[in-house]
């Protein structure tokens, strides 16, 4: 058995996982088996942990191994025009970015059932190494509300690229703007 430190995502994961099997005695899971739900705090926590989210004012909203969906509130800090009272650009852009990087995550994360005990810590370290390598986005209408939505979808997810689009909507359900975007997962061994 590897030995895995108290602070590690693993070790919560495992502990969370083992007191829902003691509180759920009809789970079908065989015992110990890791699942996207057992892992959806790590991403949570990855997600929270990120500074410019809060600055963002972004929060996560819905966890799936097929969606994301994340939520924000105008506030002046965000606005890039001040006579017409719109988001800026480049926070529109930040919001699709780091939407469709929860969603790269959460689509690595789905894998978890597939990977061997002894190789759970590089696997987790390796989710902590994804990125951007590109991101495309059209801006389609004024970013005008008090909430916005984004909401990612997969595309394709292959071994090392996953390609994700994403969408923002205001709180009338205009959309706002749409991106694509490539994440790179360096895998783990």
């Amino acid at each position: 058995n590897t030995k895995i430190a108290p602070d590690t995502p693993l070790t919560a994961i495992r502990s969370h996982h083992m007191s829902e099997q003691q509180t759920n005695n009809d789970n079908n899971q065989e015992e110990g088996q890791l699942d996207f739900d057992t892992c959806k705090p790590f991403i949570i926590d990855g997600f929270n942990s990120i500074p410019f989210n809060h600055t963002l004012g972004l929060k996560l909203d819905h966890i799936a191994p097929d969606e994301i969906r994340t939520s924000f509130t105008m506030k002046p800090e965000l606005i890039g025009n001040t006579i017409q009272q719109i988001l800026h650009g480049g926070v529109i852009a930040s919001v699709l970015d780091a939407t469709g990087g929860a969603m790269a995550s959460a689509v690595v994360m789905s894998t978890i059932n597939t990977i061997d005990p002894a190789d759970l810590e590089a696997f987790f370290a390796s989710v902590g190494k994804m990125g951007t390598v590109g991101l495309h986005v059209d801006y389609l209408r004024p970013g005008r509300g008090d909430t916005f939505i984004s909401t990612a979808k997969v595309l394709r997810a292959g071994s090392k690229v996953i390609a994700i689009s994403v969408e923002l909507h205001n709180d009338s359900n205009e959309l706002i703007a749409v991106a694509g975007g490539n994440f790179i997962y360096p895998g783990f061994k």
